[in-house]
């Protein structure tokens, strides 16, 4: 069997993330308190092999890494960490039979350790078996999600479009461990939360449901400063919403509370936080309706959502109070908001007990937001419902 390059990676990167505790130890306890070196005595001389075989993998040194690991193993044979690093050094020593020989026994001594599961994962999918190596993911993402290894591993299984498919379905029948994926997103590289995606978009589409304060959380702050994988993200944890029906993500209101600006989605209905009106729902013949009280005396927008929208002409479409006299006392607009710019929109059209307007999207438009406007004046009463973004194109 041949050396497998990516899983001296993941050895590697999981070596220098944990032994920093037995590097501490090796550095504290280089002599005594009456200047007598006590390093070469157990447990002195455990803690001072794992840095030699830190230092010697870090180098790329196979033979000083085998040597250390020997020593290693000789001091502490049952710790199951140790047999793991005896047979990552086998590994950049060239003796890929006896490294795959050694994993085999540290898997035996317990599921908890990260450079066997890590070879585990590797092995299975080497051999096709992408279903153990979904579950073995599993218990890496439960026992250690931020570890490197574990880090490491998800991109090469999101990769895996069975072992994706297996570690998603896994997540949407477990009990709440699919969090683990979440929680902390958006500290990762860009790069690694797309890699995630496929992995939470397959959970999805089993049916799981992430923690929703996790999952508005972790969105809000990549929306922060990447809007556009905020929405991939989004979606890829809450599914595709309304989008198919409505072109929104959230298209009935419900998510606006008119006691608190947090908690919701950039891509959920948001109330503005400078507006003075007051909002609330209200469900009348089946419908939800954003009800708006208090009276306006300038123009102001409510409440907004962001959506994703290809190049086009669209119609906004929504249901309105006044609608029998031809003007709707609130309308929906649009802005781009990346970049922030105007877009072209045509006036409110009365058709058929709803109001239209022509919304058109440019090329460069990679977000748009959706305001619910209320016009100058109106009543102290209204409501606005069914909001819709319609293709014409």
């Amino acid at each position: 069997m041949a050396a497998n390059p990516t899983l001296k990676l993941v050895g590697k990167a999981s070596l220098l993330a944990g032994l920093a505790a037995a590097a501490a130890l090796t550095v504290a306890a280089m002599t005594d308190r009456g200047g007598i070196s006590v390093t070469q005595q157990w447990p002195f001389a455990i803690a001072n092999a794992r840095g030699e075989v830190a230092s010697a993998i870090e180098d790329g040194d196979g033979v000083a890494a085998l040597e250390a690991a020997e020593r290693l193993v000789l001091n502490a044979p049952l710790r199951r960490s140790n047999v793991s690093l005896l047979a990552t050094a086998h590994q950049l020593a060239g003796n890929a039979q006896a490294s795959a020989d050694i994993f085999r026994i540290a898997s035996s001594l317990g599921w908890r350790d990260l450079l066997a599961q890590g070879n585990a994962v590797q092995l299975a999918l080497a051999n096709g078996e992408y279903d153990i190596a979904a579950s073995r993911m599993e218990a890496l993402v439960r026992a250690e999600p931020g570890s490197a290894v574990t880090r490491q591993l998800v991109v090469v299984i999101a990769d895996v479009p069975e072992s994706r498919a297996a570690l998603g379905a896994a997540m949407a029948a477990g009990d709440g461990w699919g969090d683990n994926l979440i929680i902390g997103l958006h500290e990762l590289p860009v790069e690694e939360i797309a890699a995630r995606l496929p992995i939470l978009r397959a959970a999805s589409s089993n049916g799981f449901q992430p923690t929703e304060l996790f999952a508005r959380r972790e969105t809000d702050r990549i929306y922060a400063d990447n809007p556009v994988l905020g929405w991939e993200v989004w979606t890829a944890l809450a599914g595709p919403g309304a989008v198919a029906e409505t072109g929104l993500w959230d298209s009935d209101f419900s998510t606006i509370k008119e006691s608190s600006f947090g908690g919701r989605a950039p891509f959920e209905w948001r109330r503005e936080r400078r507006t003075t009106q007051t909002l609330g729902i209200a469900e009348q013949d089946g419908q939800v309706r954003l009800a708006v009280t208090g009276r306006n005396f300038a123009a102001e927008n409510l409440a907004n959502q962001h959506v994703r929208l290809a190049p086009g002409r669209y119609l906004l479409g929504w249901d309105s109070s006044a609608a029998v006299s031809g003007r709707p006392d609130l309308l929906l607009s649009a802005d781009c908001a990346l970049p922030t710019r105007p877009m072209e929109l045509g006036p409110a059209i009365f058709e058929e007990g709803s109001f239209y307007r022509l919304l058109v999207v440019g090329p460069e438009c990679m977000l748009a937001q959706i305001r619910v406007f209320a016009p100058t004046g109106g009543s102290d009463s209204r409501w606005i419902a069914n909001p819709r973004v319609l293709p014409i194109d």
